[in-house]
């Protein structure tokens, strides 16, 4: 599986009673992506979030079947075909692997590089980071990256390499470029240095003579002239096994193979820099140089096109028939010589933007790069034709660049297409940068598309987890892909998009918990104190072969206990969905008893670092224990106990029936004590009578 996997951060849930609290975990801080939950039987609707296509290049750097790019902001983007790692992204990787539409291009540490020039040629790619370090990706069959570090006969290298010099440091610089296996960079001043393939002195420094002795140059070497001094240069350009530069006062020079007249010369390589002479045998001057296969095309001063070398499909117009070592002036369709305001030329193709901002193709057809359908125009053409959007409406451009066999150009942003950037010709690797076109084998687009982002489609797959194995196609509703979850077992899982039918999914667009639909019941109700009772968790009958990890916690109301086991240890489901859990009471009374499904997902990780996810509501019974009879007791009599008091003061009289109650007792008293004191008194009287 060839992605970057997210892991799933979420809080570790206490155990017990507290587990009933469990929530879907949600995604790491930060992320802000969407969690979605359904039922693992399928069927749940979710749509995805609206995919923001807005993107605006600043330059475009085309290859010989990819092509890279860096937005307004800095960000560096790459698509098309990915064999060797050239596109600096690891989840398009592979011979017949490619991007349809941009995709980040990784810096060292995986994040996407901010770029401050890139350059694309064959299977390898330079990139200034925002420092001005150079790096390479891709293959390094011809020593092209600059760094030993990647074999030669591997498949080529996705994570970058730094460029280094003949001391081992790493190379820094203000601009840099290719040719078909080797790379040039400029340094602030303009110094200019080399590397990789060198089988025809392209490099311009290695020897002052063709030799294959030294055929590469696994680093970085200067650009020498004959004298064995370092050039400087404004712009360095290479072609297929030679090189151009123009020096700060606009003086055009030029090394390695001369196989055509390439270097402007009418016979002999040459592995230093040496001037390149116009039509009056002078040293030409150039505001602008490009290379193709073993042909070249300039623009002056006052924007007149140059073409010099081999005239393959007519790429430098009518005014040659063969090759010349001489710049030709290149024509347009009245006769007349092209004046443009940017001019760019690869392979066998060229193009120009006039002062209206049209654009203009010529040379090389034969997959509609110049525009044009090749069934209609054929397969070349040496009269330059007019690049339209739609019949009659002109695309218009600030600037074109070629690639072997398609073209790109950036204008002005467009608010229908969210994009200043168009693509044409050909497109079977997914080079023109728009999901929408064909890919299929020598497929082509003559009429320019955008150059957007990944888009939802009809052909677009979602997919559940992480193996790429539970994939969905959906339908498109105002923009949004809206799709419906597959069966699956219960859990939570990242959701990703392939936005291109069967390509790898790289984005990750949130998370989809998949839920079990348990009941819950008592087995008995009502049972006697210290019996048992057993609470039930049944699952439906298809969302058995569902449950996977699956347990269930529970939480018993005060009172209960279980009769075996700990109450704080999951229970796993039996192999007919079932999980049966004890309890039992020793006092009287109705308790609750609650339940929920999780799964832990902390795949053995220390608590925290994984999630341990609800798959199920909350599910809620009852258990009634009813304890034995107890016949009632009496309540016992009680004997008033008086306590004998001193004698008190006469209280004073009842006053009426009203004084009762806690007066009532005194009187008595007291009434009690009067006829005990007459009762004696007449005993003594008696007794004196006698005497």
């Amino acid at each position: 599986m060839r992605r970057l996997t997210r892991s799933l951060v979420a809080s570790a849930v206490v155990l017990g009673a507290t587990a009933l609290g469990i929530t879907p975990a949600s995604a790491a801080p930060g992320d802000q992506l969407p969690e979605w939950s359904g039922t693992v039987l399928g069927g749940t609707e979710i749509t995805l979030p609206a995919k923001d296509r807005t993107i605006e290049f600043e330059s475009i750097h085309p290859g010989s079947n990819f092509t890279l790019g860096i937005d307004t902001e800095g960000n560096a983007w790459s698509w098309g075909i990915n064999g060797f790692g050239q596109l600096g992204n690891s989840e398009y990787l592979g011979r017949f692997i490619f991007a349809p539409y941009p995709v980040p291009m990784l810096d060292v540490n995986g994040k996407q590089l901010r770029a401050k020039d890139l350059a694309a040629d064959g299977n390898f790619s330079i990139a200034l980071d925002s420092a001005g370090a150079a790096w390479t990706y891709g293959r390094n069959n011809f020593a092209q990256l600059g760094n030993t570090s990647v074999p030669g006969n591997v498949a080529g290298t996705v994570t970058p390499v730094p460029v280094l010099n003949a001391a081992g440091d790493q190379m820094s610089f203000a601009k840099v470029s290719t040719g078909i296996n080797f790379g040039f960079g400029l340094e602030a001043d303009g110094s200019a240095w080399a590397w990789g393939r060198n089988y025809y002195g392209q490099l311009g420094g290695i020897s002052n003579s063709y030799v294959f002795a030294t055929p590469v140059s696994t680093v970085a070497t200067p650009v020498l002239n004959a004298a064995g001094d370092q050039m400087k240069f404004s712009e360095v350009i290479g072609g297929e096994d030679f090189s151009f530069g123009l020096d700060p006062d606009g003086f055009a020079w030029a090394w390695g193979s001369n196989s055509n007249g390439q270097l402007g010369l009418p016979a002999g390589d040459s592995p230093r820099a040496r001037p390149l002479l116009d039509t009056n045998g002078d040293q030409a001057r150039y505001v602008q140089i490009s290379a193709g296969y073993n042909s070249a095309i300039a623009r002056d001063s006052e924007g007149r096109v140059w073409g010099w070398g081999n005239n393959r499909a007519g790429v430098l117009g009518t005014a040659v028939t063969g090759a010349t070592s001489v710049p030709a002036p290149i024509l347009g369709a009245d006769g007349s010589q092209l004046v443009m305001k940017w001019v760019d030329h690869a392979a066998s193709s060229a193009f120009g933007v006039d002062a209206t901002g049209q654009v203009w193709a010529w040379g090389n057809n034969a997959y509609g790069q110049l525009g044009q359908d090749p069934a209609t125009l054929g397969d070349s053409s040496a009269v330059p034709v007019r690049v339209e959007r739609s019949p009659g409406v002109p695309l218009i451009a600030d600037r074109v660049y070629s690639g072997d066999s398609h073209a790109t150009a950036i204008g002005d942003f467009h608010d229908e297409t969210r994009t200043n950037a168009w693509a044409w010709g050909a497109s079977w690797y997914g080079q023109l940068g728009n999901p929408g076109v064909d890919t299929s084998a020598d497929a082509m687009s003559p009429t320019p598309v955008p150059i957007t982002l990944a888009q939802p489609s009809t052909n677009s797959i979602v997919y559940f987890g992480d193996d790429d194995t539970v994939g969905v196609r959906g339908t498109v509703v105002d923009g949004k892909l809206v799709v419906k979850a597959p069966r699956h077992i219960s859990g939570r899982v990242p959701v990703y998009v392939s936005w291109f039918g069967d390509q790898p999914s790289t984005d990750l667009v949130g998370y989809f918990t998949f839920m079990l639909d348990p009941t819950i019941q008592m087995d008995p109700a009502k049972t006697d104190v210290d019996k048992q009772a057993l609470a039930i968790v049944e699952l439906p009958e298809a969302e058995i072969p569902l449950v996977g990890e699956a347990a269930m916690q529970f939480t018993l109301g005060q009172g209960l206990s279980v009769t075996a086991g700990d109450i704080a240890d999951p229970v796993r489901f039996d192999a007919e969905g079932r999980v049966t859990l004890p309890v039992t009471s020793k006092t009287g009374g109705e308790y609750a008893v609650e339940a929920k499904a999780f799964v832990d997902q902390r795949n053995d990780t220390p608590a925290g670092d994984g999630p341990i996810v609800a798959v199920s509501g909350k599910l809620t019974t009852a258990v009634t224990f009813v304890g034995p009879k107890v016949p009632p007791t009496k309540t016992p009599t009680q004997t008033p106990v008086v306590t004998e008091k001193a004698p008190t003061s006469p209280a004073p009289p009842a006053t009426g029936l009203a004084n009762t109650g806690a007066n009532l007792t005194p009187l008595l008293v007291t009434g009690i004590a009067v006829a005990v004191s007459g009762a004696l008194l007449a005993l003594r009287r008696r007794r004196v009578a006698r005497g």
